[in-house]
């Protein structure tokens, strides 16, 4: 019958649901991103909230041996994830942007490395297989992928996107050659006769 509990909650919707400039904002952000529905903006403000609540948590509780050790685990996981550089502490987590998460995306950093032309290819590639991370096929666009995952991304050795000579890949060189300026040398002025 299967296990009675129910799945915890990965967003909380807007409150509401008809704000003009939220809607209008949320449309780049699907745009840049490539992203497949607003529920994944809204799953990087549900993380978003719960790093900061605890943040907040720890710096009310003051300088217990408790909050030390709390703070100490929380930005280890975040530096582990990329959020957070290795200066930084518990206060920047309060800095922290929703887009730094949808920046951690496995989607986002596949378009970002150029193994993809534009963020929905990044996607489709993800989703049909096409990506390994760390040697292991992902197939999930949202997973927050670690610093030492990023290194590690790379085609599927049989996937047909590997080879150099995959029509996909030859349109992205073709890109890169025409967004390089090219010198142009001016051709010398005709002397005019007086």
């Amino acid at each position: 019958m299967g296990d009675p509990r129910k799945p915890k909650k990965k967003y909380a919707p807007p409150r509401h649901p008809w704000n003009k400039t939220r809607i209008d904002e949320e449309r780049i952000i699907v745009r840049e991103y490539g992203l497949a529905k607003k529920q994944e903006i809204y799953k990087a403000n549900f993380l978003l909230k719960r790093y900061t609540d605890a943040a907040k948590q720890i710096i009310r509780s003051g300088e217990t041996e408790q909050a030390k050790k709390e703070a100490e685990e929380i930005v280890a996981k975040l530096k582990k994830q990329g959020l957070l550089t290795e200066e930084q502490g518990v206060e920047d987590i309060l800095r922290l942007t929703a887009t730094k998460f949808l920046d951690r995306r496995l989607q986002t950093i596949v378009f970002r490395k150029g193994l993809a032309l534009t963020a929905n290819q990044a996607r489709q590639l993800i989703v049909h297989g096409h990506i390994l991370v760390d040697e292991k096929k992902i197939d999930a666009p949202g997973h927050l992928v670690t610093r030492e995952e990023e290194k590690q991304i790379a085609y599927k050795e049989n996937s047909t996107f590997a080879s150099e000579a995959h029509p996909e890949r030859i349109k992205k060189t073709q890109k890169e050659k025409q967004q390089t300026p090219e010198i142009i040398q001016e051709a010398p002025a005709p002397e005019v006769k007086a």
